[in-house]
């Protein structure tokens, strides 16, 4: 198991303070380096999550689309025109909104 970020963190505090400042900067550059890495993959995260969010978005719309499909299909098949039209006219109200 990798060690979390704290961790590192405390690890770095520890090593700077037992050598001394000549390699205090190595240290904090090695932090600093960490912190971009982490930065980095949580921008990646934060994208993905946002694409895969539309995707879901637009997979529920072609799942309703295909509702109304199904209905005006059914529709076709049947004489209860009447209920038909109701239910054609309710789901095409769902995918205008």
């Amino acid at each position: 198991m990798w060690p979390s970020v704290s961790e590192c963190r405390q690890t770095a505090d520890q090593l700077s303070t037992l050598c001394g400042s000549p390699s205090d900067v190595s240290v904090h550059k090695c932090i600093s380096d960490l912190d971009t890495a982490l930065s980095d993959i949580e921008e990646g995260l934060d994208d993905r999550e946002l694409e895969l969010n539309q995707m879901l978005q637009k997979a529920q719309q072609c799942s309703t689309c295909l509702d109304v499909c199904n209905a005006l299909s059914h529709c076709l098949d049947t004489s209860a025109v009447v209920s038909c039209t109701f239910i054609s006219i309710s789901s095409l109200t769902l995918l205008i909104r």
